[in-house]
């Protein structure tokens, strides 16, 4: 039996094993799988090749840390001998220290640091790269399809009737809701544009009902309190996204294939109605999802919560709850998503606790307050007794909560039936708690670790640099062969930054790294699948169509696969893009790292305990910080490119037999795929100091900001646009020839149903082609701009790099400045070790 120690901290990423009190060598597998690597990367795994690693299979577990990431380690294991790949004689947890305290401790450190001895923690660069951080917000985005019960459940998150509930067809607004820990909720809205419409300072759902209603409005960006987490530590902002029967907007489509991308930072509530679980408006959205959790690890299939709503509506006496949950599993395997995290709720039962009878003991209503209440509340109280009474109602526990989670809840719960408090029993079998539980463990897990580490790193870096010229400074004050040493290496450096020749190369170097290729090579892979995959839908309607009602039910199929295609192929192709650029700013500083690492090479300084980048490190890594800033903020617009706007949509009413062909061609509604100019932040949205820190926060975005409403067949002289007016041509035309038929044969309709899957996929791989043209080369000029803002970047690096040395030979050679040198670096290097250790105790386990 192998005896196994782990000890896991999640702000470092840092792993320790110890195999029978041993450390493992780094020439493990253990060790080169787990360095460096976030814990639910490799957790899944680990069990596997502990076993090959250690040839055996049996195991005394300790693990140290988190009690999430515990709560991770322990289910790995767990699962791995239910299938007999281990067997486990202890697994035994030690608990790391309280983070609760982290944020404030942090940003106390850093208003201590700003009043320090140290100016480049006054630097406006640092400054903003800590706000960017600090105040950055975490997306929930809330999707479903029509009557789930979306708006209901936001409402009861927020404890707040808010968002307006509506039977028919959602609207075409995005609504966004930031926490500010306000009990009072105002808003900002804003049309297709991007423009301000108006500024809402008390808003209440009155007010929102209208804005729904009103077709100018886009986007409504409100805040207020969202009460389950607090928004010191990580500002959560919960967005309502138009769910996959939103069929008015294209743009809104293609925004909730975003939010869902595998590389998107931010987590998804999907809602399902527990009552009609099977729609076709899931099905292409929820084949997304299986793609997208297929792709990645543990936390890409944290990032979505099935919620099964409406579950109030089960009878428990006739209806096996269990069951009921088991078929929405089930129902989401048929998908492809396998072992899905599912939390039954009553969002209705819920927000009538939190709302209708805050202050109300519902125990001792007597009849006639009863009838006071509003009809709403009344047809609550049922509710409350059907969770309270029937065990099977208890909906929590049909969740999948973590064991701390549900430790927690269990603990809730006591107190609660100690009490006697119905109303907090009933909300915690309502499943409002579980959804709250595990949003907050997953921002704790993931977002607010790296939000802690990243501020720390900044810190660190510049403090490390400081402590490197500090030491380096008495060197050269008090050693005479370190301050020529200096001198010559200073030298060196000055002549390398001045000389033509080098400058050229490295210009050269950068010029050289072009991502383009790679990029467009993967559009193409895109919309070939997209066409692949197009093909399939006219397969089962044989060679020849026989009726106008089947012909329309094909293009009306069409239109809704060509529709999600489009959604997809955005979200994939700005994936790509996105990825391609971050990674070619990577390259960029890895190119300037070496060739400052270069600088030293030619002179002897053996008498120099530090390398020139070493002098530079903290600025680099503001650098880094500040590099999705850089290539936005300073462009005075930016393009944005309309992918997906067409939509082969039936639009035609046939009248008559007997009708002109024109007259009984299937239309569509068609905008051209072009390009429009915006003020700059319309993808990167400010909230008051916050910023938003999601997957649309990127150097390139697909947007599609407008949606044509004509019908084709209005006169054709009413488009002003002269691409539009071709396009509307164009498709009649194409059109006419499909549908052609004589008079004398008009009971005998017969069309090919290759010609119109020729005419159709034509028509959608033209808009393809043309969208991502355009994206293409929005990209490229993206490519360009950042390439030569980091070139302005490197030349700042380059001065300050000449401005250390200098700060170096003078106290090498100016008598006063070496006095005043030796006095204060004393007590210098005691603060920067002192801070050092502050922020190391900060993280330690």
């Amino acid at each position: 039996m192998a005896q196994v120690y782990v000890k896991y901290n999640p702000y470092r990423l840092e792993t320790t094993l110890k195999v029978n009190g041993r450390d493992i060598s780094t020439d493990s597998i253990l060790y080169k799988v787990t360095k460096g690597k976030r814990l639910q990367e490799w957790i899944g795994k680990f069990p596997t090749m502990l076993r090959e690693e250690l040839n055996t299979v049996d195991f005394a577990l300790e693990f140290c840390g988190m009690a999430l990431d515990w709560d991770d380690f322990e289910d790995a294991f767990e699962q791995a001998e239910r299938e007999g790949l281990v067997k486990i004689s202890d697994l035994k947890y030690i608990a790391g220290k309280s983070d609760d305290d982290i944020n404030e401790r942090i940003v106390a450190i850093f208003q201590e640091l700003q009043d320090g001895p140290i100016d480049d923690f006054r630097d406006p660069k640092l400054l903003r790269a800590f706000e960017c951080t600090n105040n950055s917000i975490f997306p929930v985005n809330v999707i479903a399809t029509m009557s789930s019960g979306k708006s209901t459940l936001i409402n009861a998150l927020l404890e707040n009737k808010l968002m307006p509930s509506k039977n028919e067809a959602c609207t075409a607004t995005i609504t966004e809701i930031l926490d500010v820990d306000n009990p009072h909720f105002s808003a900002v809205v804003y049309d297709g544009d991007n423009s301000m419409i108006q500024e809402v300072p008390e808003l209440t759902l009155e007010i929102m009902g209208e804005l729904n209603d009103d077709e100018n409005v886009h986007r409504i960006s409100a805040e207020g309190d969202i009460p389950f987490l607090d928004s010191k530590s990580t500002a959560l902002m919960l967005v309502d996204t138009p769910g996959p029967n939103n069929a008015q907007n294209q743009a809104h489509k293609n925004t909730t294939y975003r939010a869902i991308n595998s590389d998107s930072n931010n987590l998804i509530l999907y809602v399902l109605n527990g009552t009609q679980l099977s729609t076709n408006d899931d099905a292409a959205l929820l084949h997304y999802v299986a793609d997208q959790i297929k792709k990645g690890g543990k936390q890409v299939r944290d990032r979505f919560l099935f919620v099964i709503n409406k579950m109030d509506q089960f009878n428990p006496e006739e209806e096996d709850i269990g069951k009921a949950v088991l078929s929405a599993k089930r129902y989401l395997a048929t998908y492809g998503i396998e072992d899905p995290q599912i939390f039954p709720c009553s969002a209705f039962t819920a927000l009538n606790i939190r709302t209708y009878f805050e202050g109300i003991d519902i125990d001792n209503l007597t009849r006639a307050q009863e009838r006071m209440l509003p009809l709403t509340a009344r047809d609550t109280l049922p509710m409350i007794d059907k969770f309270v009474y029937y065990e099977s109602m208890h909906l929590e526990e049909y969740s999948t909560l973590s064991p701390s989670a549900q430790q927690e809840l269990n603990f809730r719960l006591s107190q609660a039936v100690a009490n006697n408090d119905t109303k907090e029993q009933a909300l915690i079998y309502s499943g409002i708690y579980s959804i709250e539980a595990a949003i907050t463990a997953y921002v704790k897990k993931y977002a607010k670790t790296k939000k802690v580490k990243d501020l720390v790193e900044s810190f660190q870096e510049v403090l490390e640099s400081s402590e490197v010229l500090t030491k380096a400074k008495t060197r050269v004050a008090t050693d005479a062969a370190a301050a020529k040493a200096c001198a010559e290496r200073a030298s060196a450096v000055r002549k390398k930054i001045a000389d033509g020749k080098e400058a050229e190369a490295f210009k050269q170097k950068i010029a050289s790294l072009d991502p383009m290729p790679k990029i467009e090579d993967k559009a193409e892979q895109l919309k070939q699948n997209a066409t692949t995959k197009s093909s399939k839908i006219f397969r089962p309607y044989g060679e020849t169509i026989t009726s106008r009602e089947e012909a329309q039910r094909l293009v009306n199929q069409f239109s809704t696969f060509s529709s999600d295609a489009m959604a997809e192929l955005t979200s994939e192709l700005e994936s790509v893009i996105n990825s391609e650029i971050v990674s070619t700013g990577e390259r960029l500083l890895m190119e300037y790292q070496d060739k400052v690492s270069k600088f030293d090479e030619s002179t002897s300084d053996e008498q120099l305990d530090f390398q020139t980048v070493d002098l530079i490190k903290g600025a680099l890594k503001t650098m880094r910080e500040n590099a999705e800033e850089w290539t936005t903020d300073d462009f005075a617009t930016e393009t944005v490119d309309d992918i997906g706007e067409t939509s082969y949509e039936e639009r035609t009413y046939y009248e008559k037999v007997g009708q002109e062909a024109e007259e009984i061609v299937v239309g569509s509604h068609e905008e051209k795929i072009g390009t429009k100019k915006v003020k700059v932040g319309s993808h990167r949205e400010k909230v008051g100091s916050r910023k938003v820190s999601n997957p649309a926060k990127r150097w390139w975005k697909i947007f599609t900001p407008k949606y044509i409403e004509e019908d084709v067949f209005e006169t054709v002289d009413d488009y002003k646009d002269e691409d539009v007016y071709k396009t509307v041509l164009e498709y009649k035309t194409i059109m006419r020839d499909v549908f052609e038929e004589k008079k004398e044969t008009i009971e005998k309709f017969s069309v090919s149903t290759a010609l119109i899957q020729q005419a159709l996929i034509a028509k959608m791989r033209r808009n393809l082609d043309e969208g991502t043209e355009s994206a293409l080369g929005f990209a490229g000029e993206q490519v360009d701009r950042m390439k030569g803002q980091f070139s302005r970047i490197f030349a700042e690096l380059d001065a300050l790099i000449a401005s250390k040395y200098e700060e170096l030979e003078k106290c090498a050679t100016d008598q006063d400045e070496k006095e005043a040198v030796l006095e204060s670096n004393k007590k210098l290097l005691a603060w920067i070790e002192q801070k050092m250790s502050e922020i190391n105790s900060i993280l330690d386990m």
